[in-house]
């Protein structure tokens, strides 16, 4: 489609559905530019408008790196740049307008997300024949609160002088005024067809013999001026200027628009006009449709005005619109409702209350077919979003169920009494006998009533043994505050902020707020998911990885957008993700990669995988020290910042001893004051010290370090720098969002294990952060919450059918065939155990068993692998209540027995008992 110094961009097509799209290709080949510039432009580039989602901003589609190299996938947009426009159609000077104010709010939705675009100029300006706008070429934005990419480069150089801001030329500082200035300078070119003087001082004075209104030079002038403090302070009051201007411009139009005689009293029934005659009811009608939209029904035409809707009846015959009826809109919010459902008119509407008789009717055709095609646009829109809030809706409805079951867990009954052991800071309380632990889980909190009938969280639950709760104690609890006997309960605000974490994502899930800007389609349309029409041949980093599997990586890495791995127990999940991570930094070593799940336990677990071929990525565990694993404890961002506060704070002071020594010279008292304010030392006494002995300079240069040294310890300002340069973060799913700086991370890859046993709300979190998203699951084993409600007994309260079916089963079983795979290797279980859950669980599968019999030999009493105990025939067999829950007795007795069997024969095996429902199919 076109070179320019920088790129080369081509029109191409999806494979399903033949939507044409652009690709910019940067490719250090066929540039003047260097490699480290086309990198910076790149990253910015696509990194700015995968942040942004407007109409008037070109739409991202994807990006990545494959080769030498980088491309940016976006829409394609017929139309032509602002300068080719002007110089072709000579827009009017509505139409002028217009087009300003759809550039204005692209740049506004940038700046809404903290952007600053650096090159707004006529070339990086689409403009299609009906007068829509598209900003272009992010390449030297500024991200505000974002560091510089990998490249730490700075692309001051790359930008148009005859554009720029005064303060932009002389590397000052920059802000959104400096957008301003480069909009002011395009709408000079806009409205005169010539480009702005690239002398500043020329340029603004040039504004007083242009051949435009006052209005508009005072326009040019506010966004010209050299010093940015008298500039337009914020885009909208720009924009509000020129809606003004447009308002002053309305000349009569070539569509007659015929108001009969009885409007006019009709307008002043509901009270717009004070007076029936024809000018005061014209002047209102003219004044209502300033800012006006059309929109037909299936047989009906309605003209939208503010504050009145009129019914219109076309005559195409005679060329003209009659209004039929008028409505009045009182309230905002149902009148911007009504305007969103039309297109905007381009023609201006000739009112009169003569009945127009064979006039020219091309323009009125004109309207009325866009009308049309509007119509059938926005029935297909509403089509979309209907699908679209069901789907929320649903999902909403299980935030619902979430609360609800929330709310039941948090009284589980009352404490007799409670014993601290100060060796180990653990809080053991002793519940009563009618005590219910069925809705207590790993982690949670429990609060205790103080002497006050308050409650106060005393840490979470580390054991739990009959009627005893072991709680590690946490520090600010006072025991002595604490009634000796009172009511126990769950601490439920954790929960209630991760349940707020999950409506904040599906608000930005139904705002198209995701990093992978298809994402919503594809959960509406699993089918649409494509894959790579690529030969891949991988150097695999795990030798032994089955050659099964091994496809299944080559599968994934073909995605271009979201790819789904089923995998049943023992099939090697963790070792295919494991050398998917491999891959991806084979493929390209600056990517960035999500771990997640929603346990600490499966995300420790990938991770100590990864350590073994990654460790010298930078990798950040996100979590709390008491949920995570030992080994990944290191790895908290927290402990990382730490080490890194005190090498640098190390580094500076002795550099900085070893600098003053050097330039003054070796003395034992500067040193004693050295020692004392930068190495913290206590044995010093400072008064024995006179500071004025020293030179100025080295006791200013000693107070600089102190104060720099003690801002290190203000940890949480590096938060960002560390989240940003990491390469691989793990985090649960809904652990991801607990911090605001890494919500607005985005990631190359988003791989989330045990996807099926989260809920979609929960999985929605980290699927927005992604470009292109894996899904490891297995949807025959349920949600954990599923069997809570139902040992809980719920399921008459709690539409239980909401939360059986994961989103990671409605994908699988919708998206097409190229999109999904199943692990079929069995590398854990015994032959005969695999049959039986291959027959029960996978039948339409042929699981094959990687492990001989012969090492899964238990060496019991007896043959059998897999025991079945049928306790029917027995008495007392049935199960009981008790409080809120089920239990039975007889199965206790009968599983205490077998395992009690077992232990004799001290074989130091591990034995573990599941107590599980079974999916009714």
């Amino acid at each position: 489609m076109l070179d320019t110094f920088q790129s080369t961009l081509y029109k191409g097509y999806t494979v399903k559905g033949r939507t044409p799209i652009v690709v910019k290709i940067l490719n250090q080949n066929y540039s003047s530019l260097e490699f480290s510039d086309l990198q910076e432009i790149f990253h910015r580039d696509s990194k700015a408008l995968s942040m942004i989602n407007h109409s008037n901003i070109i739409e991202y589609k994807d990006s990545g790196i494959d080769g030498d190299n980088f491309y940016i996938v976006m829409e394609y947009f017929q139309g032509e740049n602002l300068e080719e426009f002007v110089k072709k159609n000579k827009p009017s000077k509505v139409q002028q307008l217009h087009i300003m104010i759809q550039l204005l709010n692209g740049v506004q939705a940038a700046h809404d997300k903290r952007i600053i675009h650096r090159d707004i100029k006529p070339s990086n300006v689409l403009v299609n024949l009906n007068m829509e706008v598209k900003v272009i070429d992010f390449g030297v934005s500024k991200i505000l609160d974002m560091y510089l990419f990998r490249t730490g480069h700075t692309l001051k150089d790359h930008i148009t002088k005859r554009y720029a801001s005064p303060e932009h030329l002389l590397g000052q500082q920059i802000d959104f005024r400096s957008d301003i200035f480069s909009l002011g300078a395009t709408f000079y070119y806009l409205v005169t067809g010539s480009e702005p003087p690239e002398d500043k001082e020329e340029l603004y004075k040039s504004i007083d013999s242009l051949y435009v209104s006052e209005n508009i030079k005072d326009i040019l002038r506010k966004s010209l001026r050299l010093n940015k403090e008298d500039r337009y302070r914020s885009l909208i009051t720009f924009i509000e200027d020129l809606k003004t201007e447009i308002k002053l411009n309305l000349v009569d139009g070539n569509v007659k628009l015929f108001i009969p005689q009885i409007i006019n009293r009709n307008l002043q029934d509901i009270g717009k006009v004070s007076s029936t005659h024809f000018n005061a009811v014209k002047d209102f009608i003219e004044q209502s449709l300033i800012e006006s939209t059309v929109y037909k029904t299936e047989n009906n035409y309605y003209l939208i005005g503010n504050g009145i809707k009129y019914h219109l009846l076309p005559d195409r015959k005679n060329g003209y619109l009659k209004v039929f009826k008028v409505f009045s809109i009182d309230k905002y919010h149902e009148n911007e409702l009504e305007k969103s459902k039309g297109i905007e008119i381009k023609l201006n509407l000739d009112i009169t209350q003569e009945r127009p008789n064979g006039i020219e009717s091309s323009d009125l055709n004109k309207l009325l077919n866009e009308i049309d095609m509007s119509f059938k646009s926005f029935k297909q829109k509403m089509e979309k979003i209907d699908q679209k809030n069901k789907l929320i809706a649903d999902w909403e409805e299980v935030l619902k169920i979430l609360k609800q079951i929330n709310f039941n867990r948090e009284r589980i009954g009352n404490y007799d009494s409670f014993e601290y052991e100060a060796s180990n800071n653990f809080l053991t309380i002793t519940m009563d006998t009618n005590y219910d632990s069925s809705m207590l889980q790993d982690g949670d909190y429990i609060k205790l009533q103080t002497k006050t009938n308050k409650f106060v969280s005393v840490g979470p639950i580390k054991s739990i043994k009959e009627n005893k709760l072991k709680v590690a104690l946490l520090s600010d609890v006072e025991i002595q505050n604490l009634s000796k006997r009172g009511e126990t309960r769950v601490d439920i605000s954790m929960s209630n902020k991760m349940l707020k974490r999950y409506s904040n994502a599906l608000y930005s899930l139904k705002n198209n707020e995701s990093v992978n800007r298809n994402l919503i389609d594809f959960l509406l349309n699993p089918e649409q998911l494509t894959m790579k029409k690529i030969d891949l041949n991988l150097d695999f980093v795990n030798q032994n990885i089955d050659e099964a599997n091994k496809e299944i990586v080559q599968k994934a890495l073909k995605t271009n957008d979201v790819f789904l791995i089923q995998g049943p127990p023992g099939t090697g999940k963790s070792t295919v993700i494991t050398e998917l991570i491999n891959q991806i930094f084979l493929q390209d070593s600056k990517s960035t990669v999500l771990i997640t799940s929603p346990s600490h336990v499966a995300v420790d677990h990938l991770l100590k995988n990864v350590l073994k071929t990654h460790s010298d990525k930078k990798i950040i565990r996100v979590g709390t020290s008491e949920k995570i694993s030992k080994d990944a404890q290191n790895l908290l961002a927290t402990e990382q910042i730490k080490a890194w506060a005190e090498e640098v704070k190390s580094n500076s002071i002795s550099n900085t001893i070893e600098y003053i020594e050097k330039s003054y010279g070796k003395d034992k008292e500067l040193r004693k004051y050295m020692q004392f304010h930068l190495n913290k030392n206590t044995f010093i006494n400072p008064d024995e010290i006179d500071a004025r002995l020293f030179d100025s300079k080295v006791v200013e240069t000693i107070n600089i370090i102190k104060n720099w040294t003690n801002r290190l310890d203000l940890l949480d300002e590096f938060d960002d720098i560390f989240a940003r340069e990491a390469s691989i973060v793990a985090a649960t799913c809904v652990g991801i969002a607990s911090r605001h700086t890494l919500r607005n991370l985005t990631y190359d890859w988003v791989i989330i294990d045990e996807a099926a046993r989260a809920t979609a709300p929960e999985l929605i979190l980290p699927m927005l952060l992604g470009k292109k998203i894996v899904l490891v699951g297995d949807h025959k084993q349920l949600p954990p919450i599923v069997n809570l409600v139902q040992d809980k007994g719920l399921e008459a309260k709690i539409n239980i059918k909401k939360l059986e079916k994961s989103l990671f089963e409605d994908i699988f079983e919708l998206c097409s065939p190229e999109a999904k795979e199943t692990l079929t290797s069995q590398f854990r279980m015994h032959p005969e155990i695999s049959k039986l859950v291959n027959t029960s669980f996978y039948p339409t599968y042929r699981i094959n068993t990687k492990v001989k019999a012969e090492s899964r030999k238990h060496n019991l009493g007896f043959n059998e692998v897999v025991k079945w105990i049928d306790t029917s025939t027995l008495l007392d067999n049935m199960e009981e209540k008790f409080n809120d829950s089920y239990r039975n007795n007889l199965e206790v007795r009968v599983i205490k027995n077998e395992l009690d069997m077992i232990i004799a024969y001290e074989l130091s095996h591990m034995c573990g008992v599941l107590s599980q429902s079974v999916r009714k199919s």
